[in-house]
């Protein structure tokens, strides 16, 4: 599984400020909604008008920055005269063509595909990096095709994590368990929720899920014997033996080190919410036994 991040979309688009430039566009236009965030980035890097494609076919006025002026001075979308439009990826872009075009006079329409699994997609006139799949990308890790396949992990992911005052047993962490503000939380039903959160705290983390309406499968608490004390080994034992065991094809863990190591332990996918990075390799092949000659 490949990974894709915002700041990967801003490098690809830095790359080719070369070709972006030669194109002397004055609009660029973003496909859907989500791609407004690369349209945008191309926007600013060659210093011109942008707008969503709802807003070209219906011709609503430009907006305007107060410390930014841009090359040429547009009010509407329909005066532009060389068209850019920018999506993340892009099979077929003909249609979208044919649409900017029938708004009105003749119009010069580039499409960028910043992504694509095709060298040469239909209709597409440059396409910055091919990818083969599968692929995660940042911009859809808590959309419900994400989240319906993966383990998440709590503390530092769908909240906080404690501070080491409220990480001892006793009335503090009950009252951290209880009250801790939510960071992210997953559209969809996750299939396993997987924490070193020790069994004994399970009434409390229920009740926090319930409250902040995360909607999951199964909670894997760890199992410890009396006295012993939770450390970073036993934590990714724990999170490590409840991936391997599951159908699950992706981990969303919060720690860098836990993350690298889970995925060292499972070969499968671990994303690391710290760092922002997927770990991601193929398991290797095993060895053949060298023939002995007779």
């Amino acid at each position: 599984m490949q990974y894709r991040s915002y700041n990967d979309v801003r490098q690809r688009i830095q790359q080719h400020a070369e070709v972006l430039n030669a194109g002397r566009y004055d609009l660029v236009i973003g496909v859907s909604e989500r791609a407004m965030v690369p349209a945008y980035m191309a926007a600013l890097l060659i210093n011109v008008h942008c707008c969503s494609l709802e807003d070209y076919v219906q011709d609503k006025p430009l907006k305007k920055g107060s410390t930014r002026k841009t090359k040429q001075a547009l009010q509407l979308p329909s005066e532009a005269e060389r068209v850019l439009l920018v999506d993340y990826m892009l099979s077929d872009a003909g249609c979208l063509k044919q649409l900017i075009r029938q708004q009105g006079k003749t119009i010069d329409v580039t499409i960028v595909s910043i992504y694509a699994d095709e060298v040469d997609p239909p209709a597409v006139d440059y396409v910055f990096d091919v990818l083969q799949r599968p692929v995660l990308f940042e911009w859809s890790l808590f959309e419900e095709e994400i989240t319906s396949r993966a383990c998440f992990d709590i503390d530092g992911v769908l909240c906080r994590d404690p501070s080491p005052e409220e990480d001892a047993d006793g009335e503090r962490y009950r009252h951290f368990l209880a009250t801790a503000p939510p960071l992210f939380l997953p559209k969809g039903r996750v299939p396993y929720v997987v924490t070193s959160r020790l069994e004994q705290y399970r009434a409390e983390t229920e009740l926090w899920l319930e409250a902040h309406g995360v909607d999951y499968g199964e909670l894997l608490m760890m199992h410890l014997p009396p006295g012993a004390h939770r450390t970073l080994a036993s934590s990714t034992a724990h999170k490590a033996d409840v991936y391997a065991h599951c159908d699950a094809d992706l981990f969303v863990e919060s720690s860098h080190r836990e993350a690298e190591a889970i995925h060292r332990l499972t070969y499968k996918p671990v994303y690391s919410w710290e760092t922002n990075e997927l770990f991601s390799l193929q398991r290797p092949r095993p060895k053949l036994t060298e023939e002995v000659p007779s």
